[in-house]
């Protein structure tokens, strides 16, 4: 018999399941049911959603009125926060492979960085987009950014 078969809490589940499908022949109490504390006891992992800058899965795409979309940020209120989070280093330039260094890490044409795409590299400076918003920094305007 495998192990799981033996944990009291997954026998309760199971015999619950059992009860309803028998039209509740059998009687389950609350006090059966395994809580969240008692498989923390167990040694069960907690899992915790880090979203960080991502929608959150667990939120539901549609709020509790009809048809309207939950609090999303839009497209440009996002490409403001990933625009934030980008320090242009430099620009690496051959005019074959140009690179550019972002976050003192070096990317080429269409790499991404903080979910914003490298469009474009030219020796004064870097495009880059998200959605249908694009940005180009020259390098001599980096110091209004810092």
């Amino acid at each position: 018999m495998r192990h799981w078969l033996r944990d009291p809490r997954i026998l309760a589940v199971i015999w619950c399941g059992i009860a309803v499908l028998y039209g509740g022949a059998l009687t389950c109490r609350g006090s059966d049911m395994p809580t969240p504390d008692s498989l923390a006891d167990s040694g069960v992992v907690k899992f915790s959603y880090q979203a960080s800058g991502e929608r959150d899965p667990f939120i539901p795409l549609l709020s509790s009125s009809k048809d309207s979309v939950a609090n999303e940020p839009s497209s440009g209120e996002l490409f403001e926060e990933y625009f934030k989070k980008i320090k242009v280093n430099g620009v690496l330039w051959d005019k074959g492979n140009p690179l550019v260094m972002i976050n003192n890490e070096i990317y080429r044409r269409n790499d991404l960085v903080e979910n914003l795409r490298i469009s474009e590299i030219t020796p004064n400076g870097v495009t880059v987009s998200y959605k249908d918003q694009s940005r180009t920094i020259l390098l001599i305007d980096m110091k209004k950014y810092e």
